[in-house]
Parts: structure tokens; sequence; C-alpha cells
């Protein structure tokens, strides 16, 4: 779709902080990469996370790494809305654009 849309290009220019700033390039070319959500947010932010997700003591560990690195994450604190504020603080900002998809 990416080629289609581009006319011929799996490579597009994104300006990630306005028009009027240098554009960072985003390349599509296939075959893409596959990161595994946890495993990849366990190393970069250095983790270790309990691994039932369900439970009450994955829900506080997560709690605290994001007070340890000062990320808000508004009520409620459920286990996904941290997850999702730890994963985009980590794995999603523009300084961490990879040619990969997460897997969750």
């Amino acid at each position: 779709m990416v080629k289609e849309l581009t006319k011929g290009s799996y490579k597009i220019k994104y300006h990630a902080d306005g028009i009027d700033k240098e554009p960072i390039e985003i390349d599509f070319t296939p075959p893409f990469s596959r990161i595994d959500m946890i495993e990849e947010l366990e190393k970069m932010a250095s983790l270790s996370i309990p691994k039932d997700l369900s439970s009450e003591e994955a829900n506080q560990y997560l709690k605290d790494a994001c007070l340890m690195y000062e990320i808000k994450c508004p009520p409620p604190e459920t286990t996904a809305c941290l997850l999702d504020k730890l994963v985009g603080h980590f794995l999603e900002s523009v300084d961490h654009v990879t040619d990969g998809f997460t897997e969750y």
C-alpha cells in the first residue's frame, strides 16, 4: 500500500516535529522484523515484568515502573493502560523508529 501511495517507493518522509522541522525517513521495505513487546520493553527499560499480567503483582510492578521513569498514567491504572504508557515511552517514540512491527 505504501508503494502504491508514494508512486513506487517504500520510503516516506514524516514530519514528527512539524512541517517546518527536518523530517525523518521511515522505510517500509519488506521483509519487516518482528519485535516481542514485553521482551523489548524489558530490555529497553531494564525491567523484569511478572509473566502473569493479570496478577496484582504485575499491576503494581508496572505502576512502580511508571513512577520510576516519571511516566504519568491517569486513572484507571489498569495493567493494559500502564503497559500502553510504558510501550509508548520506550518503544513507540520517534527516537526508536525501527523497520519492524511490535507483536502484542
